[in-house]
């Protein structure tokens, strides 16, 4: 597993842990609410000598039995959903590292979790019921009305809340749109009845340059006369699946330092590959006989190569070379231009598509390179998998020949990480926004309770149900305004914890950044809505009798 992987999870694991403390801060004011409830009996306790580490003791006891119980469902619950995720993701060939099963380190592992949790959840409430004034808490008790320092923990609680679940909902929404992007990119060229394969020459058989041009041209020269087949072509790697990557330079330019060089992609095939892949040659012409072992080194380049080192200027005939100032490759002469195709894994280049170089394949013979054959219309390209294999066997029975798949599917299983990535975080982002707006409703539904007493006096002395409204609604707009605020410091971080992972979307995407506050703010409101409305339909004389 390389360092980038181990980053992703690395992050991904922190989005689980944001999910975990929004459960804990749940948990933690639902026994603020337990514990205000039972505020004169702790006070009365106390106030005859109990000693204060029992209170704290129960009131963890409490938080454990809740958290474990919590614990038994979510490993109830988890198990077919579990199994549901593994068998969808399967056709997407995920990594051998990469398994989804209940196993005794998972078990283990939750175990750990639901202690963390009890504490996390359990301890703050505890601490609180012990430290709190006593003769406070009896004359609060008897007038109905609530701890302003419990509001405040609670309402900070609730801001933790919104501030976690606004950031795992940015990074759900930016891991959502570069799936997107991923899934909707064509790369720059034609995939539909497209059929690939991979084919290594043993080094044994073919050791020099001579033999294996000579079996290439034999296995370009078989498969394009296979029935079916509309046209083939050998090149070192696929558009979309990755390829070699160099430092390069051009010609007649003053390069001040090592750091003023380009890195841009590299990639060797035969003339009629821009041809089976659809791409057009805006400039120049396209590789052909004359490009021979022994004949002047020609390279074709892409677009974005020309607007990168030639801006404005005619590319025809200039000269790059592979390598920095101390290389020792030979300088190779443009001979054509062509339209955007995009070779490069969108995992390696963290959504930035390197330029692109072309060489001839009749010049830098391949050992190991992939066969691209495109059927004729109206064609199914798997059939052709079939003869593709009895070709190379009859040619040589030595060869390998692996991957045989449309290169539509080839696509996707490469990119599949996208897939599952945004698959994560988006049940992170549902999870997260839903215990928020849960854990809001419940802090003011439960701040309405305790107040009636004080909405009815309110309401007896002439205030209209609007305002009683507006009031309720200002109270829980402070902590939500302050979990967006924080929530967009920390979904920057975790922006940038995800752009190598990102596809044609900027870490710090307006869109993401905009929308996802506003979704949260609509949700929370609307949770924040109901027990307002509550609040205004309190019949004044209700609420007095009650007290």
């Amino acid at each position: 597993m390389d360092a980038e992987t181990k980053g992703l999870l690395y992050t991904m694991f922190v989005a689980v842990f944001g999910v975990l403390l929004i459960a804990c801060a749940n948990v933690a004011n639902l026994l603020f609410g337990v514990t205000m409830a039972r505020g004169k009996e702790l006070a009365v306790r106390i106030a005859m000598g109990a000693n204060r580490f029992r209170v704290i003791r129960q009131s963890l006891l409490e938080s454990l039995i809740l958290t474990s119980v919590g614990a038994l469902l979510g490993v109830a619950l988890t198990t077919v959903p579990l199994r549901v995720f593994a068998r969808a993701i399967t056709p997407l060939r995920p990594p051998a590292w990469m398994t989804f099963e209940m196993g005794t380190d998972m078990l283990l592992f939750v175990i750990g979790v639901t202690v963390f949790a009890a504490f996390a959840a359990g301890l703050l409430p505890a601490i609180h019921a012990t430290r709190s004034d006593v003769a406070g808490v009896l004359r609060d008790a008897g007038r109905g009305v609530s701890s302003r320092n419990v509001n405040r923990v609670s309402r900070g609680l609730v801001a933790l809340e919104v501030a976690l679940s606004c950031a795992i909902l940015i990074g759900a929404g930016l891991t959502m749109r570069s799936t997107f992007e991923v899934g909707s990119n064509d790369f720059g060229v034609n995939k539909e009845a497209m059929l690939t394969a991979f084919v290594n020459l043993p080094n044994e058989s073919y050791p020099d340059s001579e033999k294996r041009r000579l079996m290439l041209d034999r296995i370009q020269g078989e498969v394009v006369a296979l029935p079916g087949v509309a046209s083939a072509a050998v090149s070192s790697s696929l558009p979309g699946m990755g390829t070699s990557n160099s430092w390069y330079g051009v010609r007649d330019r003053d390069y001040v330092d090592d750091s003023e060089f380009s890195f841009g992609g590299f990639t060797t095939v035969t003339p009629d590959f821009f041809q089976v892949f659809g791409v057009q040659v805006l400039a120049g012409r396209a590789f052909d006989a004359r490009d021979v072992a022994g004949s002047d080194l020609v390279v074709i380049v892409g677009q974005r190569f020309v607007e990168r080192n030639w801006p404005g200027a005619d590319p025809l005939g200039r000269q790059v070379r592979t390598g920095r100032p101390d290389s020792e490759s030979p300088w190779m002469t443009v001979v054509g231009v062509v339209d955007r195709i995009e070779m490069a894994q969108a995992s390696d280049v963290g959504g930035q598509p390197p330029e692109g170089m072309f060489v001839p394949a009749a010049q830098r013979p391949l050992g190991g390179f992939a066969v691209t054959l495109r059927s004729t219309e109206g064609g199914d390209p798997l059939l052709l998998a079939s003869p593709l294999r009895d070709v190379i066997m009859r040619l040589d029975s030595d060869i390998p020949v692996g991957v045989v798949q449309t290169l539509e599917r080839r696509l996707r299983d490469v990119n599949m990480q996208y897939v599952i990535i945004g698959w994560m975080f988006s049940i992170f982002g549902v999870v997260a926004l839903a215990l928020a707006s849960v854990g809001l409703y419940a802090v003011m539904a439960f701040s309405v309770a305790r107040r009636r007493t004080e909405v009815g006096v309110r309401m007896a002395m002439g205030a209209e149900p609007g305002a009683i409204v507006r009031l309720i609604l200002t109270q829980g707009s402070k902590p939500l305004a302050l979990g967006v605020v924080v929530g967009l410091g920390l979904a920057v971080v975790l922006g940038k914890a995800l752009a190598s992972t990102l596809y044609g979307v900027s870490p710090a995407d307006p869109l993401t950044f905009v929308g996802i506050p506003v979704l949260l703010a609509l949700v929370s409101f609307a949770a924040l809505l109901v027990p307002a409305r509550r609040a205004s339909r309190i019949a004044p004389v209700v609420a007095l009798r009650e007290d």
